[in-house]
Parts: structure tokens; C-alpha cells; sequence
């Protein structure tokens, strides 16, 4: 689990996932800190759907 918003973005933007051998996947990372509402990362909700939708398209380019 992300303690400050900044481990929170390095999470989801690792290039391994999960980003730590043995820890969370970044789905369960961005799951947990969406519920978590004493986690302060500023605009929370766009990083997250940010984070989505460039997954999203990087798996639909690998499709391609």
C-alpha cells in the first residue's frame, strides 16, 4: 500500500508490475487508494483514470 502520494504515482507509472517483487499489482494498488480516503494524493481520481486509460491503449497497441 502507497503511504504518500508520490510512492503512490511511482507505483503506477514502474515499469514492472507489480512494481515491488512479492507486493501488490498496480490494479490492486489503484484499488486500495481509490478507498482509502486518508490517502491525500491531489486529484486521486485523474491519476487513477489516467493511469487506465494509457493502459488500455498500451494493450490495444500491442494488439495492433
Amino acid at each position: 500500500m502507497a503511504h504518500s502520494a508520490q510512492e503512490f504515482i511511482r507505483a503506477l507509472k514502474a515499469p514492472s508490475d507489480p512494481p515491488h517483487p512479492d507486493g501488490l499489482s498496480k490494479v490492486d494498488i489503484a484499488r486500495q487508494a481509490w478507498d482509502d480516503t486518508s490517502l491525500y494524493v491531489p486529484n486521486k481520481e485523474e491519476a487513477i483514470t489516467d493511469w487506465i486509460l494509457t493502459r488500455f491503449l498500451k494493450d490495444k497497441d500491442k494488439d495492433a
